[in-house]
């Protein structure tokens, strides 16, 4: 089979199976077929029939299998309908198979964990006994002799009676673990009959006296030893105490007397004798689900506190095992009596294994007591309730809570330590109550500590009230440096440095002011104390009145070597305030030391540390450190993009700070690269005369020659390196600015007339665009007035040369050519044309789509619906035009991709199926519909890009989507298909 023509399989295959899932079927993964149309089975296999046989039947049916994986994310998909659909899938695979091997579907039923309904019809026939179609088709065609999935009482049954040389085949086959079948299914067949009593009898045996694995086994000998403990154990039972000399005399040694049926039957045969076997048995066999027969022991173990049954209970209690088995079971049994003789013992015992715990084991350990306590522990929750970890003060609060204690008044007094006003408002915030809500409330509005407000505000949410964030709090300034070293020498006390192990501040350079004036160790360790508390890449606002005084210019080494020091550490979320520091006192230096290793962190899926960086980064606010951050915004647009979003997250609080929009601010830090007014600059050339370069208006740079010819190539002799990054940083900012610029005339950005000829007439970069772009002049009102462009003797003036004066204009943008009439576009297009202008991006040539008004009603594009592109090409063309893909799903898929026009609050979306996130080269992705949507408010948990269904109330209608957006949506999916 051709390519061709194997892509075509795989299309009509994926397409038909997801129009399957939407008929009703049950998928794993939610997709936008789930919510499509009602069709016909028997359309879809008249469809199948037709699509082109692969070759070999087993190749055609590994084919199947995995096409159906692709859209529903499970090789054994198939099994997962049931009832009369059964059937339907069944004539489905036959059509599909023109030359059907029933066996293979048979034997994939036989060994699916999606088990068919085993049971047993009462108009049942000896070749179809059972309700499942399903299950008669694999009990027709299936080989039972090469597999089945054993974990299947009713199927075992049946086979007892029907077809006994099946389980005779598989408890005579010496690869065959013992821990096959469950006592349920042993059970099963040995209450139909006694036929192969001796058999199972005779390889447990085999197993449990042998002293050796079974041959081909690829399980550990000790598991297949306590599956074949068990099971034995279930054949005495059954047996009425046959074979018990030999089960008691297993269920007495280490190895199986902590299993719960050994339990059972030394309680039974020897119960002066339980207890010391029990507590001598192997800890990693006791049960995970412990019946009353481990009950029992434990029982009696406290009853003998002072003796064994202390010590037994204080190695369970220390055992790794604890926590996976028995702990819910101890703790209930243990902790019921608090006024219980050996209260104080069993107190110790607990206390001394917390003192070993730390962490998530600890507050684990805490958390599986408070469900059992009786009051054994009230003073530990009393002094938990004041705990620093939000969980175990949280799980302090619910035990106090549950056992009458509520906040005692002095608790939220504002004389009250800060821990315990914490916890005063954590019990009072699980009664949930009117007034107890209302009290929260008074907290939130009236505590001076800034960490119980934070605490409280959390409390208000949790409980599903808003809390309105609080006023910034106004900074103290100190006139002098020697006003805030008072001021610090007052609270000396209060000034400890975090906890950093690694830290060594002796040799740490010194601290200076802006007069030469070394910081203080204090006034340093007040900076990273206050610098930790504040634990979010922010500027500590305790911190700001110390930093106005630093010099950046002389604190470079400092800030160099404390990131030494933490480079050196285990760098943890906990010390991340170092690097805050270093970019609070460093310089444009730092810069690179800090984007080095952020794709290595990404590799190690240490993303958080990226993100730090890029927080430092923006601390230290020149304009060299924006310009990274901008660079940082494009060059993880696609990968790694939580890269892209912190720099433009940090982007975004500095354009608050100075009070400007985020695309102002990217376009201030554009250097002017030494170009002057008439876009030339000079390079120095040891190896001849200096080097001219020319800024030309396509954006590229040319070199001139002593006779005045242009070249692209620098002349020899000029420092490489230096030209390397010089033409690197260039390249960066025009690439930049004109992705910037398009989006800016998607959106429909508006300039002041002063500042944009300010900063396009001024500006040698954004002289280029001024000149290669068309803009357009607006009045007070948005209408757009006229249109224009630079000329390149630097005139402003129409296609026609008619001098544009800025005259009633209130604001300038660049007008998208939907927003042009056909006799402006065409005089713009001869303009540009005659005078060899190349733009900087399609503008007045741009594809224009305008929507259908009959079609208003709409929700759904179809343009890409049943089209098929490589995925290396898809990922090529989709990031090209500016999609992203949507958040990864199970498995690495991705349901979609998505465009944001954040200005007009849209996203548009595209659903793709058999799109992974490591799809590449050759593999085949299919486009569905498209669609438009709102993105998602918080409160529907739902992430942003992701693709919603048809019918979700976030779909737009054709109608409600601007008319740019439609237009610049239709061109993306029309370049995305190749139309």
């Amino acid at each position: 089979m051709n390519v061709a023509q194997l892509r075509e399989t795989r299309h009509a295959t994926r397409e038909l199976l997801c129009e399957f899932v939407a008929s009703g079927g049950h998928p794993v993964c939610t997709n936008r077929a789930s919510s499509a149309s009602i069709i016909d089975l028997h359309e879809i296999a008249e469809v199948l029939a037709k699509v082109p046989v692969w070759g070999s039947e087993e190749i055609l049916w590994i084919r199947f299998v995995f096409e159906v994986s692709a859209v529903i994310g499970h090789s054994g998909v198939l099994l997962l309908w049931s009832g009369e659909r059964e059937a339907e899938v069944l004539r489905l695979v036959a059509a599909y198979q023109p030359s059907p091997d029933p066996a293979k579907f048979a034997q994939e039923i036989l060994r699916s964990m999606h088990r068919p309904d085993w049971s047993e019809s009462e108009a049942g026939t000896p070749e179809a006994p059972f309700h499942s179609p399903f299950a008669n088709f694999a009990w027709r065609h299936g080989d039972f002799q090469k597999g089945f999935s054993f974990h299947q009482p009713k199927l075992l049954a049946a086979l007892a009676t029907r077809r006994p040389e099946v389980i005779e085949h598989v408890l005579q086959d010496p690869a065959k673990t013992i821990g096959f079948l469950s006592v349920n299914a042993h059970r099963g067949i040995m209450q139909l009959t006694d036929r192969f009593d001796p058999l199972l009898v005779e390889k447990m045996e085999h197993v449990l006296f042998s002293g050796t694995s079974l041959p081909g086994s690829d399980m550990h000998s000790r598991y297949d030893r306590i599956h074949a403990f068990i099971d034995y154990h279930a054949v005495r039972d059954h047996h009425s105490g046959r074979w018990s000399a030999r089960v008691l005399e297993l269920a007495r040694s280490p190895e199986f007397a902590g299993t719960e049926q050994a339990a059972q039957l030394l309680l039974e045969k020897c119960p002066d004798e339980a207890l010391a076997l029990v507590a001598a048995a192997d800890l990693r066999y006791r049960p995970s689900s412990p019946g009353p027969g481990y009950r029992r022991i434990l029982e009696e173990a406290l009853a003998d506190f002072s003796g064994l049954g202390g010590r037994f209970l204080s190695d369970m209690l220390a055992s790794y095992y604890f926590a996976y088995g028995i702990a819910a079971m101890i703790h209930e049994v243990i902790l019921s009596d608090p006024t219980h003789m050996h209260a104080g013992k069993i107190r110790d015992i607990y206390l001394r294994e917390a003192s070993t715990r730390t962490g998530k084991r600890l507050l684990q350990f805490w958390q599986g007591i408070a469900k059992a306590d009786a009051g054994l522990f009230k003073p530990e929750w009393k002094r938990f309730s004041t705990a620093k970890g939000r969980q175990l003060r949280e799980t302090a609060a619910e035990w106090l809570q549950k056992h009458g204690r509520g906040p005692a008044p002095g608790e939220l007094s504002p004389t009250a330590s800060v821990d315990e006003r914490i916890g005063g408002a954590t019990l009072l915030a699980k009664a949930n109550g009117a007034d107890a809500i209302e009290k929260l409330k008074q907290i939130h509005a009236t505590d001076p500590s800034k960490q119980v407000r934070e605490a409280v505000a959390k409390l208000l949410e949790q409980a599903g009230h808003e809390v309105a964030p609080e006023p910034e709090k106004p900074v103290t300034r100190f006139e002098n440096f020697a006003n805030l070293e008072e001021s610090l020498a007052a609270k000396a006390k209060t000034i400890r440095p975090p906890a950093a192990p690694w830290l060594n501040a002796e040799s740490l350079p010194s601290l200076f002011t802006r007069d030469g004036v070394a910081l203080s160790e204090r006034a340093r360790t007040f900076l990273f104390q206050v610098q930790a508390r504040e634990g979010s890449g922010e500027l500590s606002a305790d911190a700001a009145p110390l930093l106005e005084h630093l010099d950046r210019d002389r604190n470079a080494p400092f800030a160099h070597a404390l990131l030494d020091q933490w480079f050196a550490s285990d760098m943890k979320a906990s010390t991340r305030w170092a690097v805050d520091v270093a970019g609070l006192t460093g310089d444009d230096s730092l810069i690179p030391r800090l984007v080095r290793p952020i794709p290595d962190w990404c590799k190690l899926n240490a993303g958080k540390r990226a993100e730090w960086a890029v927080r430092a980064i923006a601390l230290i606010g020149t304009p060299g450190a924006l310009r990274e951050l901008d660079a940082l915004t494009h060059r993880y647009r696609n990968q790694r993009r939580y890269v892209a979003a912190a720099a433009t997250e940090a982007i975004r609080l500095l354009a608050a700070i100075q009070g400007i929009s985020e695309d102002e601010i990217a376009e201030r830090i554009v250097p002017d690269f030494g170009f002057d007014e008439s876009g030339q600059r000079s390079f120095s050339n040891p190896a001849s005369e200096e080097a001219v370069a020319r800024l030309r208006p396509d954006l590229k740079v040319a070199w001139l020659a002593a006779d005045g010819r242009e070249s692209a190539k620098p002349p020899a002799g000029l420092p490489s390196d230096e030209m390397k990054e010089w033409a690197k940083l260039f390249k960066q900012a025009v690439v930049s600015q004109t992705l910037r610029l398009e989006r800016a005339m998607v959106e429909g950005r508006r300039w002041e007339p002063a500042a944009w000829q300010e900063r396009f007439d001024a500006h040698p970069l954004f002289r280029c665009f001024a000149g290669s772009l068309v803009w357009a002049v607006y009045d007070a009102g948005g209408a757009m007035l006229r249109t224009f462009r630079r000329y390149p003797n630097g005139i402003f003036a129409d296609a026609k040369g008619e001098p544009e004066e800025f005259e009633n204009a209130a604001s300038v943008g660049l007008p998208h050519p939907m927003d042009l009439d056909d006799a402006v576009l065409a005089d713009w297009a001869a303009h540009l044309k005659r005078f060899k202008v190349t733009p900087a991006f399609p503008q007045i040539a741009r594809p224009v789509e305008r929507p259908d008004p009959l079609h208003g009603n709409r929700h759904e594009i179809r343009i890409a619906e049943g089209k098929t592109l490589d995925a290396a090409l898809l990922r090529q063309r989709m990031l090209g035009r500016g999609w992203s893909p949507a958040p990864t799903g199970n498995a690495g898929l991705v349901f979609g991709c998505f465009r944001n026009f954040r200005a007009a609050g849209i996203e548009a979306h595209l659903a793709l199926e058999g799109f992974y996130a490591g799809s590449g080269r050759g593999d085949d992705v299919d486009l569905g519909v498209a669609l438009f949507a709102r993105p998602s408010k918080p409160a529907m948990k739902i992430r942003p890009g992701t693709t919603p269904l048809p019918d979700s109330p976030l779909v737009m209608r054709f109608d409600e989507v601007p008319a740019v957006v439609w237009s610049e949506t239709m061109a993306d999916l029309k370049a995305i298909i190749g139309a």
